[in-house]
């Protein structure tokens, strides 16, 4: 019975964590989809730049580093101030501060424009 009632308790828990920490979630996640499309278009369709290191040694590249990549390029200076509100909105949503996570995508969406 004990271990009913602990297990029980532990689910509880975990899922108030969840709801808690998440209510931000989703709106973090479909802005990183329109940055990631962002990016996408913006790397298929810019200028080319020497291969870098971590390229050749078979590394995925991130999306930081394709906007840094674009930056040294002259394209995509936007995309990157957006990945870094993208960054401070996850941290405040684990941190439960649900208004400056909005405050933060808000910054996101306005330097990404319409």
């Amino acid at each position: 019975m004990i271990r009913v009632v602990l297990l029980s308790v532990a689910t509880l828990v975990a899922s108030i964590h969840q709801v808690a920490a998440g209510s931000c979630r989703a709106d973090i996640d479909k802005l990183q989809a329109r940055v990631n499309a962002q990016l996408d278009a913006t790397a298929s369709g810019g200028q080319f730049g020497a291969e870098s290191v971590e390229a050749k040694l078979h590394h995925q590249p991130t999306p930081g580093s394709i906007a840094g990549a674009e930056e040294r390029l002259g394209e995509g200076m936007d995309v990157r101030k957006a990945l870094a509100s993208l960054r401070y909105a996850r941290d405040l949503d684990q941190a439960g501060q649900e208004a400056g996570c909005h405050n933060a995508l808000f910054a996101a969406k306005r330097v990404l424009g319409p």
